[in-house]
């Protein structure tokens, strides 16, 4: 889907196609908070969800790749366990 028909969506139907079609890249939690990146075809939605409520307050297209820098900073990248001696 390109992100001009995604962002035509109701945001239940945008919930719907990211859980069904994305890739969730990484989650974080800010104070009030939880930040969820999924990735799709050509471009990133970041979801927030407000964590006294539950309820999403916001989804936002990201065409930029500079919001992945977030999102990275807490992916663990330590592959020495996966190596055979």
């Amino acid at each position: 889907m390109e992100k001009q028909n995604f962002n035509t969506l109701s945001q239940t139907a945008k919930v719907g196609y990211l859980i069904s079609s994305g890739e969730i890249i990484n989650e974080i939690e800010s104070n009030d908070h939880f930040t969820s990146l999924f990735m799709m075809d050509d471009f990133y939605v970041e979801i927030y969800l407000d964590k006294n409520t539950r309820e999403i307050t916001s989804i936002r297209v990201q065409e930029n790749t500079d919001v992945l820098n977030k999102y990275l900073q807490n992916v663990n990248l330590d592959v020495t366990g996966l190596i055979k001696k």
